[in-house]
């Protein structure tokens, strides 16, 4: 690479880095990624590998942050998180995907010392936000669902919420790796890496892999887990004692339903679709945390493994699977944009209306009645699934 002295794309910049110190010899730089392919093809693959991160990481993401700033329905606490996400992942693309293209330019780090020790660290950070976003969305939906007894956190705290995400993540992720950043002299040409021992280093690639992988794996399995044995749990309950009740109340039996009456088979029908509507969230949010520990966990795994296993030792064909695994590294900021488009209907019709806008700039432009319609059923969607929260402490309380 040219901003770190070890020349080959495994040698990420971003967090879960393998290393950024210089090789201890010249052998141990081994087979790079760049040694996979020829000169040329490894250029026009990085270039057009990272000007696809930088175009849809940038669309998407934007896309993303518009429809929650434009929508008022849509700025309830967990839209609030997932703008959080949206905006960690923009800083990535509009960072890291640049400063990869120009690698490939540049020989050495040009930009100071200055620079050094805050573009690389921001970068961490912003991994961090978007991984520890996550889990605070798990741990939001876990207080809604399983302990509706406490406060729900409201709008104005999630905002407090994600400012101090930022500074936790700036504190416990890209402050260890400023402090020992600076620009350094390597065979006569200045490069930005940290000056740390061989302990350090792999103390603080352990550190990354423990705290920003496999404890938020944790944490967010747990409680989707709790959530959806929860949300199973609550409508059987539900549902039966309110068959119970009906056996005690004078009310004209249900024909479709002969144990239940008109008026308790009509209760039922709102509980389940209560539970629906919890479980459609809680769906769409499971399926953006496996896409994010399917795209991070190789990560994690190929950087120990080339840390901690002899080089000589380590065959070509790793090579092509860290390549994998830092493309999917690098992918996972930019698909929560099309996640959120196919699974969520207030998304979806937040993106397409703000993409129509953008492509009608022309005066007079109105809005189409079907996607009104659509927000409005979006936003619906959204007051009924507040409703559903505080009907729901209002029943647990009885």
């Amino acid at each position: 690479m040219g901003f770190s002295p070890l020349n080959n794309l495994s040698t990420d910049i971003l967090s879960l880095n393998r290393t950024m110190s210089p090789p201890r010899n010249d052998s141990e730089q081994g087979e790079g990624q760049d040694q996979l392919f020829d000169p040329l093809s490894y250029k026009i693959m990085v270039i057009a590998f990272f000007s696809v991160i930088f175009a849809f990481g940038f669309v998407g993401n934007v896309s993303v942050l518009g429809t929650v700033l434009k929508w008022k329905r849509l700025r309830n606490p967990c839209g609030l998180l997932i703008a959080n996400i949206a905006l960690a992942d923009l800083g990535v693309a509009l960072i890291a995907a640049p400063l990869r293209i120009a690698d490939l330019y540049l020989h050495g780090w040009p930009f100071g010392d200055v620079l050094c020790r805050l573009i690389l660290p921001l970068q961490d950070v912003m991994v961090c936000v978007s991984v520890v976003t996550h889990s605070t969305i798990a741990f939001e939906r876990y207080r809604a669902t399983v302990t509706p007894f406490k406060e729900r956190l409201s709008v104005t705290k999630i905002k407090f919420v994600n400012v101090g995400i930022w500074l936790f993540c700036y504190v416990f992720s890209g402050l260890p790796l400023a402090i020992p950043l600076k620009v350094q002299p390597w065979k006569g040409v200045l490069y930005c890496f940290p000056d740390w021992s061989d302990l350090y280093r792999r103390v603080y690639e352990i550190y990354l892999v423990l705290v920003f992988i496999v404890a938020q794996l944790i944490i967010q399995s747990y409680t989707y887990v709790t959530i959806i044995r929860t949300l199973k749990r609550k409508s059987d309950i539900r549902i039966v004692e309110v068959a119970e009740k009906s056996e005690t109340l004078p009310s004209r039996p249900s024909i479709s339903q002969p144990g239940l009456t008109n008026d308790s088979r009509a209760t039922c029908t709102g509980i389940s679709a209560r539970v629906k509507r919890k479980q459609k969230l809680v769906k769409m949010l499971l399926v953006l945390v496996v896409a994010f520990q399917i795209c991070h966990l190789p990560r994690g795994i190929t950087m120990l493994y080339r840390e901690f296993v002899d080089p000589s030792s380590i065959s070509p064909t790793f090579n092509y699977i860290d390549l994998i695994a830092l493309a999917l590294y690098y992918l996972k900021h930019v698909i929560n944009p099309f996640i959120l488009f196919a699974m969520s209907a207030d998304f979806r019709s937040g993106i397409v209306s703000i993409c129509a806008m953008c492509c009608n700039r022309r005066e007079g432009y109105r809005e189409p009645d079907s996607q009104k319609s659509a927000l409005k059923r979006a936003e619906d969607f959204n007051e009924q699934l507040g409703e559903d929260e505080e009907v729901e402490e209002e029943e647990n309380k009885v």
